[in-house]
């Protein structure tokens, strides 16, 4: 079995392929690195547990059966493009490993353990690549078998450099060198360099590579820490001593080191980006004692990890952006069609690079080239302000979204001049904020330019970021610019449109609230019905029900929505709006009332229609009027037979019977004939009046005559002709002449008095009383009928309108004697009215003013 062995693992920890050390022929897995749990997706809690106690599915099995043939075998073995599923983004997805199972073997040849590690690779590889890669195990076995451990001279030596072990600890030297040169083996493969720090005794070992990567480091017998820490960058060795300083504070890091810094070479071509790992080791009273980690070269990584958070924070922000866009842009018209199509291909776009960096940040791995290549596909500007010295540092892009400025390195005052006037200074004032510490160096803002050459107005956005010395000097000032012109203009249209939409909708929101009309979507898929208030109020529906579904309905409205879902259909059939008429019971009143939808259906894209919008107006009053001109026409007709009936009879009579009369009979067969034929000419004339109104034809024929006399002869009239009722006529108008229409002021006196005899009971009394007052005449019909009820007296000066009531049915009447007699007050530019209480009375009056008599010339008579 392998024992612990600290140098090996810590080692195999920085690897950075997936790593694990199985230390028996039955697999027990000894160690793994995180690398190698995140693929088998296990925690921390794999040691001693044996790799068939864990792994179950076809695949792994395979491997299982591989490694067992390694161990029994004793022959070293690599697997080429192995398909591993891992999770990532939710979703599971393959993943192609290069994996080598390497034998261990001690002074006996016998092996002791197995290390398996796994490259990840995009493809199969090929022929001679393979080869290749063989050769070089085989020169790494010679090299294992021919040498020890370079720069290890003996095996006191290893011995030395080894860190400290428990007294209960078994170690075989022969496995120790196997180990180190391992060990060595991977680092040289990774490209990484060790170093190992004696804290007690303040030393220092580290490798070639190691100091070759912090440049040209003096050859030394001995090495301290100090040494380290001035190959760093000047501007990064008081981060460094911090981290170290962390590091050996147990309760801090709990002795990890992790940490990139810059070189501090000045004879290489660029500075280099160092990432340096370790971990401190501590006694039994937690002091550090010895601290072992890895150095690598990670500035083309870093490089492109800074770049690609900025594209990435960059691009969410355009993808955002481009998402409203798309969504606000979807609900205007055809006009904006061709905008909607390239915001959508800009949204695929970013998409397809969102998915490009998601990758690049899996795989850490892209260079410089590719960078500038996504930056330049997003037709983003780079710019960097030397706070020091000023200036400004501009990329091709950024110097056409600025018009073009001449040179290479601009003054900063110069780069403000060619911006709009009126956002200078607050461009001026967000750049000072950024390089102050206080407020995170972030700057973000939109602003105006005036191209330096071409005089091009255009809208940017600029984000960037400062970053500060450890003194908290601002040492760096960099971001991107875009060039947002086109969506800023968009933006205005949208918002112009909004404006216009929302006027719109006023309006139409008022027509229909002035109207009362009411609205409806109807949804054919799932039956439901969504109305607004005035058609709430229509069906006598509480506020709270807009969204309505047959099945939680009364029987009312699940009527209406059947013959409305029907009418649809037919609708959609015959490719026309529906127009129909639907009889309902109002939910609260209980009253019938009649309800028309006119409406029409919305296509959707494939040409199907599923949704219905369309009003509901109350047409009750329009159904009354055509039933009451229907019963007029009824009980005109039944009225018009009634005395032609019996003038044709009298006239037959007198026909076939005068010479057999006498001359008082024959007189009164006159009388009455001609007492039918005027009933006749009363009903036609009524007609002819209603006809008048209509065609706004109806005129007065003014002329003088006395109140007094005006009221005597109808008295005397009726004193002849009625006896049913007793008639008080009282005239208090002190001998008024008046200037009007006699005839039709009398039609209106008499029908007010012909409704008193019809609505009242016999031998009752009926007043009527004519008074003048401030220019104005006024005369009053009095009864002691029954009343009229306050829902009738609304409507009883409307054409066709009659009363009902179980004590009405056998009154004869049309309904437009009070109409006709409206309009004949209307022309005397008078007011005609009521009072009544049930059971109490009816009092009709109308009052019209006094008018001087015109002067007639001579010429007039």
């Amino acid at each position: 079995m392998l024992n612990s062995d600290q140098v090996l693992f810590e080692v195999l920890r920085f690897s950075p392929d997936a790593t694990a050390v199985y230390d028996s022929a039955d697999l027990r897995i000894a160690y793994a690195n995180k690398r190698m749990c995140s693929l088998w997706a296990l925690s921390d809690d794999y040691k001693g547990k044996l790799y068939d106690e864990l792994f179950s599915n076809p695949q792994q099995k395979h491997i299982s059966t591989v490694l067992r043939q390694v161990w029994e075998t004793g022959e070293s073995r690599t697997l080429y493009h192995v398909e591993v599923g891992t999770f990532v983004d939710d979703h599971w997805e393959p993943r192609y490993f290069d994996m080598e199972l390497k034998v261990l073997l001690n002074s006996n040849s016998e092996v002791f353990a197995i290390l398996h590690t796994g490259k990840e690779v995009s493809g199969a590889p090929s022929t001679a690549s393979s080869f290749l890669f063989q050769n070089h195990l085989v020169d790494i076995d010679k090299r294992i078998e021919g040498n020890r451990l370079e720069n290890v001279s003996s095996k006191n030596d290893a011995a030395e450099k080894l860190p400290e072990v428990h007294p209960g600890a078994l170690y075989n030297m022969e496995q120790v060198e196997t180990a180190i040169l391992r060990a060595q083996l991977i680092k040289d493969v990774a490209q990484l360099g060790v170093f190992d720090i004696n804290i007690q005794t303040n030393k220092l070992i580290w490798d070639k590579y190691s100091r070759n990567l912090f440049g040209t480091v003096p050859e030394k017998v001995h090495y301290t820490p100090l040494d380290l820490v001035n190959a760093v960058h000047h501007t990064d060795k008081l981060r460094l001593i911090k981290a170290l300083a962390d590091a050996y504070d147990a309760g801090i890091t709990k002795g990890n080191l992790d940490i990139i810094v810059r070189s501090a070479v000045s004879s290489k071509p660029e500075i280099r980006q160092v990432h340096i790992l370790g971990l401190v080791h501590f006694d039994d009273e937690k002091k550090p004692n010895r601290l072992l980690g890895t150095v690598r070269d990670v500035t083309e990584t870093s490089n492109t990890m800074d770049a690609l958070r900025k594209r990435d924070l960059e691009l969410q922000e355009v993808n955002r952006a481009l998402a409203t866009l798309n969504t606000e842009l979807m609900s205007l018209n055809q006009e904006l069609e061709s905008s909607n199509e390239n915001l959508v291909q800009a949204e695929q776009i970013t998409q397809s690079l969102n998915d490009e960096l998601q990758s690049a940040f899996d795989k850490l791995k892209l260079n410089e080239d590719r960078m500038n290549l996504a930056i330049q596909s997003a037709e983003l500007g780079t710019w960097t302000l030397d706070v020091t010295e000023n200036k400004v540092f501009m990329d091709a892009r950024a110097k056409e979204l600025y018009g073009y400025p001449p040179g290479d390195l601009i003054d900063y005052e110069e780069v403000l001049r060619y911006m709009h006037k009126d956002d200078r200074e607050l461009v001026h004032q967000a750049v000072q904020r950024a390089i102050n510490p206080k407020s995170g160096g972030l700057y973000d803002i939109q602003f105006r330019t005036i191209g330096a050459t071409d005089g091009r107005l255009r809208w940017l956005h600029c984000k960037g970021r400062a970053y500060f010395d450890e003194l908290n000097q601002p040492i760096l000032f960099s971001g991107t610019a875009r060039d947002i012109t086109e969506a800023v203009i968009s933006n205005e249209k949208i918002s112009r449109y909004h404006n216009l939409i929302s006027e719109k909708e006023k309006i139409l929101q008022l027509i229909v609230d002035s109207a009362q009309i009411g609205t409806f979507t109807f949804d054919l898929m799932t039956k439901d019905m969504e109305l607004n208030a005035h058609a709430r109020s229509m069906f006598g529906l509480a506020e709270e029900d807009d969204a309505l579904h047959p099945s939680g309905t009364d029987e009312t409205l699940q009527a209406y929505m059947e013959v409305a879902e029907q009418a649809m259909a037919e609708a959609v059939m015959l490719g026309q709006p529906y127009d129909y008429s639907y009889q309902i019971t109002h939910k609260k009143t209980g009253k019938v009332r009649w309800l028309r939808s006119v409406g029409n259906g919305a296509e959707n894209s494939d040409g199907s229609i599923t949704m219905f919008y369309g009003v509901i107006i109350d047409i009750t009053a329009q159904k009354e009027e055509e039933q009451r001109k229907i019963d007029f026409l009824s009980i005109a007709s039944h009225e018009l037979r009634s005395p032609l009936t019996s003038l044709s009879g009298y006239l037959q009579i007198l026909t076939l019977k005068r010479t057999q009369m006498d001359e008082q009979r024959m007189e009164t067969m006159i009388r009455n004939a001609s007492r039918q034929s005027e009933r006749m000419r009363v009903l036609i004339d009524s007609f002819l009046d209603i006809a008048r109104v209509n065609e706004g034809k109806l005129q007065l024929q003014r002329q003088i005559f006395p109140v007094d006399n005006f009221l005597s002869d109808m008295e005397k009239t009726l004193a002849e002709t009625t006896t049913s009722h007793k008639f008080v006529f009282s005239d208090e108008t002190s001998g008024l002449m008046l200037y009007a229409d006699r005839d039709k002021l009398e039609q209106v006196v008499i029908n007010f008095i012909n409704n008193a005899i019809k609505y009242t009971p016999s031998k009752t009394v009926i007043q009527v009383v004519a008074t003048s007052d401030n220019d104005q005449l006024e005369v009053r019909v009095i009864d002691e009928g029954p009343g009229i009820s306050p829902a009738d007296q609304a409507r009883i000066f409307d054409r066709f309108y009659r009363v009902d009531s179980p004590r009405n049915e056998h009154v004869n009447g049309f309904g437009i004697g009070l109409f006709i007699s409206k309009e004949i007050i209307h022309l005397h530019e008078g007011t005609i009215n009521l009072q009544s209480e049930e059971g109490r009375g009816t009092t009709f009056w109308f009052s019209i003013p006094i008018l001087p008599a015109p002067i007639l010339l001579t010429d007039d008579l």
